[in-house]
Formats: structure tokens, C-alpha cells, sequence
């Protein structure tokens, strides 16, 4: 599969951005609020760059608009030593904290990461009370193909026998998108998935295949959701890689699950 790429030049996987979301339940205010003002600082060793949120609340009133603006978190990103592209990004926000790889390495690695920020953020937040209503897990890969529209084959990166894609999408052309979405209980948490898969084709760029798989906890055991808990956080990550692997392997072809490495 030689003209076949990923996102970056020198990437070894096809996921090109691997994002963990943890959305409350309310938003962050009062003293904890004052924390969250300060929490850029404890993470400024491993994020170079640090930009605040500001949120702008306009009131009208006797046929005048007035405007203001208030702090609503934070966004950091670490760099990548050598190239200076982003390696990671984390937003800290009132509302939710997304945590997004786009360097990924591997799943021991990206995991240890995850735990080890939302750690420090769950402590410096003292977030082990704050209601959260939802857990998520995003997946998304990329492949980018050099080829002619008429040398597009759905075979080359899928299995076309697999469940997850309808048979109307084998007779079409290199131009299609399949969005779908399902509930499922396992020991006595609610995820909901869905797996998005599309194609794009820009004029003088490569066609490009995207698949999104997201994981979202939204209902867990013994108020597991009552607070950001780490524990609940490393299970639903561990559950969201192996759907997502086992998804991929339902849906890749023999040819792409060998190149891409999946069960290596």
C-alpha cells in the first residue's frame, strides 16, 4: 500500500487524533472556578503554549447593546520537539475537559498520559464531587490515497462483506459517507457509539478516508459519574480501545489491518 499515507509525514498509524472528553453536569463556578484560573500553572511543564477562554455575554437593553466578557478556561497545547507541530492539545473548560492527541505513539503510552493529566486536574480542581454526565472516547483515522477517480476500489482499505457498511456503498463511486450509531449495556454502564465514515476529495489532494468511532459513557454503576473518577476513567478508556479495535477489524480489509499494524 505504497500510495497510501497518513496524516503526518512521519506517522506510523493511520489515528490521527485520539480525544478523551469528560462534560459535566453543571458548569464550573464559585471557588472552584477560582481554581480553575490557575490550573495553566500546574500543567506549564508539559504545555508550552497556554491561551485563556473568554466567553461574551452581550444584554440588550433600552435599545443598547452592551457586551462583556468573562473567563471561561483554558486551552495548552504541547509541541512536538523537533518539528514544532502540536502534539497534544487540552482544553479546560467550565463546562468539560478535552484532552486530544494528535502524535499518537500507542495505546499504553497515549493512556498513561490521559491518567496522569486528569490526575493532576482532578486534585487541583477537587473535582471528586462534580458531577459529570457524560465519558467519551474519539477515534479518528485517516488515510490519504493517490490515485484517479476511476482507479478507486472500496476493497483496497475495507471489508466489503463487513456489517458496518450497507451494500448500496459498494456499488457507488470514491464519494460516499455512512453514519450510524447504536446503545449498548456492559456491567451496568450505558455507552452509546457511533462510527461515521466519509470520504473527500479536494481538487489537487489526495482522496482522503475518514473514519470517527466515538465510545460515550453516559450512565454508570454505584453514581460512578458522581464525580470525575479516575478508576471509571481508565475502564472506559480500556473499553473504548478495544471496541475500537475490534470495530476496525470488522471493517478494514486483511491488506489495511496488516499495514496499519492493528494487532501488533
Amino acid at each position: 500500500m505504497q500510495d497510501v499515507q497518513f496524516d503526518r509525514p512521519h506517522a506510523t498509524h493511520s489515528l490521527a487524533e485520539t480525544t478523551v472528553i469528560i462534560a459535566f453536569e453543571t458548569e464550573i463556578s464559585g471557588p472552584r472556578l477560582e481554581l480553575l484560573k490557575t490550573v495553566a500553572d500546574e500543567l506549564s511543564g508539559d504545555f508550552q503554549k497556554k491561551n485563556q477562554y473568554q466567553a461574551i455575554n452581550l444584554n440588550l437593553s433600552h435599545g443598547k447593546t452592551e457586551s462583556s466578557s468573562t473567563f471561561n478556561g483554558w486551552s495548552l497545547e504541547a509541541l512536538h520537539e523537533e518539528t514544532g507541530l502540536v502534539d497534544w492539545q487540552l482544553a479546560i473548560e467550565r463546562s468539560r475537559i478535552v484532552l486530544k492527541c494528535l502524535e499518537y505513539s500507542g495505546w499504553q503510552s497515549f493512556k498513561k498520559q490521559v491518567l496522569n493529566w486528569l490526575g493532576i486536574i482532578q486534585k487541583h480542581l477537587e473535582l471528586d464531587h462534580w458531577p459529570v454526565r457524560e465519558l467519551g472516547v474519539i477515534f479518528n483515522d485517516r488515510f490519504y490515497c493517490s490515485l484517479k477517480d476511476e482507479d478507486y476500489e472500496l476493497k483496497k482499505l475495507f471489508n466489503i462483506k463487513s456489517a458496518f457498511l450497507s451494500p448500496n456503498i459498494t456499488n457507488k463511486g470514491p464519494l460516499w459517507h455512512l453514519f450510524q450509531g447504536w446503545l449498548e449495556t456492559e456491567e451496568n454502564r450505558e455507552y452509546v457509539q457511533n462510527l461515521n465514515i466519509s470520504t473527500q476529495w479536494d481538487s489537487n489532494k489526495p482522496h482522503k478516508t475518514e473514519i470517527l468511532h466515538i465510545v460515550r459513557c453516559v450512565k454508570g454503576d454505584n453514581q460512578e459519574l458522581a464525580g470525575v473518577d479516575i478508576n471509571l476513567v481508565l475502564n472506559a478508556l480500556d473499553k473504548a480501545h478495544k471496541d475500537n479495535k475490534a470495530t476496525l477489524n470488522e471493517l478494514l480489509s486483511e491488506k489495511t489491518i496488516e499495514f496499519i499494524g492493528l494487532n501488533s
